[in-house]
């Protein structure tokens, strides 16, 4: 019958190697202290970042502000100035092309519907003209009439073309007036533009200004250290002096003892 045998237990299992709880909390404080000044510095960075995002979220604020603003007082603006049109009052300076403007595209679409109308009728007549010429020979006596008809239709071609050169001038006062427009609008954009320059400029300056405050964080850490360097200095200089001071005194007392022998 074959036995089993048991093997003996030893320290092998590593049982008896296992540092004890107190060691172990011994060891996680002190591993704690060392990474303390890290965490610290993580909390600081943080903190940092979390400022500069502040202080960008709070430019970019105002600035949106401002163009809400401006925005509504040039609307504001050309709403008084257009009540103050019908009114017959005054307008502000600068304000007045834009409602001569309105004036003048309400006039140009009088002369087109006019326009119309004449050419309407100057068909009428050549229809009517041409009516007569077909009846001549059997209506000879209607001559007269026709020749009075032929004298309005050339009268209205007159007026036709009176209205005609005066929508013309009425265009090319329009297209001035857009021009102006025009000028203005890209007035608005070029300020625009340097507003935005003015801000790139001041985020230059802010960025430039946090890295001088980095770079005397970084001196003032640097001197800080060499003042501890020259304290440790100063205190191992004194230590030296004590024990040269100490040595001083043995060997007197040692002098005083050997003649005090003699």
């Amino acid at each position: 019958m074959a036995t089993s045998t048991r093997k003996s237990p030893s320290k092998s299992d590593g049982a008896d190697f296992e540092p004890d709880e107190e060691w172990k909390l011994q060891l996680r404080e002190r591993i704690e202290l060392g990474v303390r000044p890290m965490v610290q510095d993580s909390k600081d960075r943080q903190l940092a970042g979390l400022k500069r995002i502040e202080d960008e979220f709070k430019a970019a604020m105002s600035n949106i502000k401002a163009l809400a603003d401006q925005q509504y007082q040039l609307e504001l603006t050309k709403e008084r100035n257009q009540r103050r049109w019908i009114a017959g009052d005054p307008m502000d300076r600068g304000w007045s092309y834009y409602l001569q403007e309105k004036e003048a595209a309400r006039k140009e679409e009088e002369a087109r519907k006019k326009e119309e109308e004449v050419k309407k009728k100057e068909e009428e007549a050549k229809r009517k003209e041409a009516e007569v010429k077909r009846k001549e020979e059997e209506a000879k006596r209607k001559e007269r009439e026709v020749n009075r008809r032929e004298q309005d239709a050339r009268k209205k071609a007159a007026d036709a073309k009176k209205l005609e050169e005066e929508a013309g001038r009425k265009a090319e006062e329009a297209k001035r007036k857009e021009e102006q427009t025009r000028k203005k609008e890209e007035k608005l954009r070029q300020d625009t533009e340097k507003t935005k320059m003015l801000h790139l400029e001041a985020q230059r300056i802010a960025d430039k200004a946090r890295e001088k405050q980095e770079r005397l964080r970084q001196l003032e850490e640097e001197t800080q250290k060499r003042e501890a360097e020259i304290r440790e200095r100063e205190v191992a200089l004194l230590r030296r002096e004590e024990e040269l001071k100490r040595r001083e005194a043995e060997a007197r007392k040692k002098e005083e003892e050997a003649k005090q022998m003699e």
